[in-house]
């Protein structure tokens, strides 16, 4: 009888020290989740902050680009109230376009990198949900 109760107890003793060793590694597995959510999240800010500054460069090229083209006019009127060729304010125009056409560009290049920002946020986001899920699941 005695022998019988040993042995449940050694039994009991290895369930337990299994027990306590999976619950170590849970421990030492969650610890290593949140480290990596925490990177993550350290990430995502990081990236909305450059998503934040490209909409600021975005607003300020678009506000750029209406004083160009606010500018243009005031100098088509100005040129023909002067009586200036016609060549000459041609000319000038052309030149005045070109320069709008380049803030037309920078501003498609910024709405492409925020577009891919954007996309990097979210998957990173996607991944950090799974992290969470992950530990509380």
């Amino acid at each position: 009888d005695m022998r019988r109760i040993a042995g449940e107890g050694e039994h009991t003793a290895e369930k337990l020290r299994e027990a306590k060793e999976e619950r170590e590694g849970l421990y030492k597995e969650g610890q290593r989740l949140m480290q990596e959510k925490q990177g993550l999240e350290t990430v995502i800010k990081q990236l909305r902050k450059q998503l934040k500054e490209k909409e600021e460069g975005m607003m300020q090229l678009q506000e750029d680009d209406s004083t160009n083209k606010a500018v243009i006019e005031k100098l088509r009127a100005e040129l023909d109230e002067a009586g200036v060729s016609s060549n000459t304010t041609a000319e000038t125009m052309q030149q005045i376009r070109g320069m709008s056409h380049e803030t037309a560009k920078k501003l498609q290049e910024r709405e492409r990198e925020k577009n891919h920002l954007l996309q990097k946020v979210a998957t990173l986001e996607s991944t950090v949900k799974s992290l969470s899920q992950e530990r509380d699941g």
